[in-house]
């Protein structure tokens, strides 16, 4: 009997779910909404949460470093580190400026991570220091910032990952596109494991900036895309420091009619209003919703489309998808209302739905030789 228990008692162990390791680990004053993540416990001594933050508060980086404590299990192979920035100096300075420490983690002279700004030469640095055995290797992507002013929000994502089982180079986005993608030759990641202090410090009496939604990774992989750049667009779509939306027609940046034809297919977009500057106060807006790809392809998770929720308000005239795809399904004597939602903010657009044997044809091109194919017989066939 007392074996047939401790059977059963291994087997319920067994049976127990494995908790799976959270997507993302995010800063104790981050507001992103991942939905597999951890959010870091505020370190002691940590700075009050202050206004103008991108999508809520931000901290204004310590004179004195404040040190996260996280899990640093696998960051030793693949690390993304992602946050918004806005600095108190210009990208560059002529005839001055000096190196702004943002973080590190470790010794970045001997093991460990360091992202900086020298905007006496106007780059921006991500340093990696690692040992192969005795031998030190120090690793660093640089990338220009020199357009940056004082004030501005810019998003700031560094990455490193193995390839083959070996140290593959350092990466480095900036407001979401890739500009540093440099494969190193011996290159040799930290190694948190041996740092006495494996903590990821925030703020230095060089800093001088203001941070917000910080996302730290330990993998590439993340539950709604795959790869750096999909994480970097998701990210900067889910955290941007935007005011308001409106929905376009346009979705496929080309011109479009307004209306939709009755049993067909029309894609809509977003545009959303963004902060550059809060210094000077000045907005620009940016399509938040892009060409809809063929479906499973790179372009279709470079997209804020999970992030938004559509409806009509008369479903027996319109009805719209998950993707903002609308299907006219009976003509309309008035408009009836699209709406859209994205991160607390919504938007309406006027829908006309017009019957398949009277649309409004746009014209796209003209061209002087107008196209046709050779046919059997060099006889010249027009197309369909």
């Amino acid at each position: 009997m007392r074996f047939c228990f401790c059977i059963l008692l291994l087997c319920l162990l067994f049976l127990q779910p494995v908790m799976a390791q959270p997507e993302a680990y995010l800063g104790w004053f981050t507001d992103a909404d991942i939905v597999n993540s951890s959010k870091l416990a505020a370190p002691a001594g940590a700075p009050k949460l202050v206004s103008g933050g991108t999508a809520g508060k931000c901290i204004d980086l310590p004179l004195k470093p404040i040190g996260l404590s996280l899990p640093t299990v696998g960051l030793e192979k693949y690390g993304i580190i992602s946050f918004w920035i806005r600095p108190k100096w210009d990208g560059k300075v002529e005839n001055g400026g000096s190196a702004h420490k943002i973080l590190r983690m470790g010794d970045p002279g001997e093991n460990g991570l360091l992202i900086e700004v020298n905007n006496a030469k106007g780059l921006l640095r991500f340093v990696m220091a690692g040992k192969n055995g005795s031998e030190k290797k120090i690793t660093a992507s640089r990338t220009d910032v020199s357009n940056w002013k004082a004030g501005d929000w810019h998003h700031v994502m560094v990455g490193w990952l193995e390839k083959d089982g070996s140290p593959s180079g350092l990466v480095i986005w900036i407001d979401r596109i890739p500009v540093v993608s440099t494969v190193f030759g011996g290159t040799q990641y930290m190694d948190p494991s041996s740092m006495s202090d494996n903590k990821l410090y925030l703020g230095d009496p060089s800093s001088g900036a203001y941070m917000d939604e910080l996302i730290i990774r330990n993998s590439f992989e993340t539950a709604d895309c795959r790869g750096g750049t999909p994480i970097a667009y998701r990210d900067y779509f889910r955290t941007a420091p935007y005011t308001g939306i409106q929905i376009t027609h346009k979705a496929q940046l080309v011109e479009s009619d307004k209306r939709v034809v009755a049993g067909f297919n029309k894609q809509f977009g977003l545009i959303a209003t963004k902060v550059v500057n809060v210094d000077k106060g000045t907005k620009t807006t940016e399509y938040v919703t892009c060409s809809d790809g063929p479906a499973g392809s790179c372009w279709e998770t470079i997209d804020a489309k999970p992030y938004i929720t559509w409806t009509t308000s008369d479903e027996t005239k319109a009805t719209v998808d998950a993707d903002g795809l609308v299907t006219g399904v009976a003509t309309t004597s008035k408009p009836i209302t699209l709406k859209a939602g994205f991160r607390g903010m919504t938007a309406t657009y006027p829908l006309s739905v017009i019957p398949v044997d009277q649309p409004d044809l746009d014209l796209m091109y003209v061209e002087r030789t107008p196209r046709y194919r050779r046919g059997r017989n060099n006889t010249k066939v027009w197309p369909d």
